[in-house]
């Protein structure tokens, strides 16, 4: 994202982030988020979650949205979604899951 953003328009853009989020997750995993804090991530600081996924965007602003579970959240995430208790590991199918996840955020 762009060093010159104004902090107004950064603050709408994560606002509309998080908007998105709680979103998809009401709709798509039957989930309510709870915020506990939002921050802005440094391009040189590592995810803090096991999985993570990634979407690169385009356009009047240029940037990443990323989301990162723990490797059990992101496997009930994922199970809740495709309506499916059953899955108990991370795949193909997971890591898929939380790609479309994130493109619905994004």
């Amino acid at each position: 994202m762009s060093e010159n953003i104004d902090s107004k328009v950064l603050l709408e853009i994560i606002n509309g982030f998080i908007r998105a989020a709680d979103a998809a997750f009401e709709s798509m995993i039957f989930t309510e988020l709870k915020r506990v804090g939002v921050y802005l991530k440094n391009h040189d600081e590592p995810m803090k979650g096991d999985v993570s996924s990634i979407v690169t965007l385009f356009g009047d602003l240029d940037g990443v949205c990323a989301i990162s579970f723990p490797r059990k959240t992101a496997i009930t995430l994922v199970g809740k979604m495709m309506m499916d208790e059953s899955i108990s590991d991370l795949d193909d199918d997971v890591c898929d899951g939380l790609g479309e996840i994130a493109n619905l955020i994004a």
